[in-house]
């Protein structure tokens, strides 16, 4: 799978994320009681939508569908437009960690970082904060986050905390419609994370 280049411009007008965790339910036909079996790992998918194109924005993002190869290749779909932080460059502190908090390094001393429910983007993978990012003196935090980290990071890997993406394959291949006013539209965009 190759990495296609995500359009800079034009930005959606409307995008929607949301992470799937999927467990099953196993309800006792006796009691009622339920019993849940969580599979401790989930994606994200998002919907795009694009405002009204001119030609060239059209024939922009219709190469960059045509390359997409329907689920064939991947894209790293920005989760932000605009820095959602400032500061030095971010790193996993340590190797071999997994699970749903890692300890980073790098970060501006002393600082909340970033708020709960923002993401980042480790390992290839986006995250959602489940705490803030709080450093000490030295720069450390432990993250935490949802859902589980697929892959442990190596030692000193990037974590992208100012745009964060998420690396994702298209659903389904969109048609491209020109219109009786000389615009072009695509309907909504469906991306799930690919891993």
């Amino acid at each position: 799978m190759t990495l296609i280049p995500f359009p800079a411009s034009p930005g959606p007008v409307d995008q929607t994320w949301k992470l799937e965790q999927p467990a099953q339910s196993n309800p006792s036909e006796w009691t009622g009681k339920r019993h849940v079996m969580p599979s401790g790992r989930g994606w994200w998918l998002c919907e795009f939508v694009l405002p009204l194109l001119d030609e060239a924005e059209a024939d922009e993002w219709g190469a960059f569908l045509d390359e997409l190869r329907g689920e064939t290749n991947r894209t790293r779909v920005p989760i932000v437009r605009a820095s959602q932080a400032s500061g030095g460059t971010a790193r996993v502190d340590g190797a071999s960690q997994t699970g749903r908090s890692l300890v980073c390094d790098g970060f501006p001393a002393n600082s909340t970082i970033l708020g709960r429910g923002k993401r980042v983007t480790i390992a290839l993978q986006a995250l959602r904060l489940r705490t803030p990012i709080v450093t000490d003196g030295n720069g450390r935090a432990t993250i935490s986050f949802e859902p589980a980290i697929r892959r442990a990071p190596q030692d000193d890997e990037i974590v992208e905390y100012k745009l964060p993406y998420s690396v994702m394959a298209l659903e389904e291949i969109p048609a491209i419609t020109k219109r009786l006013n000389g615009f072009y539209s695509i309907p909504t965009l469906q991306f799930k994370e690919a891993f």
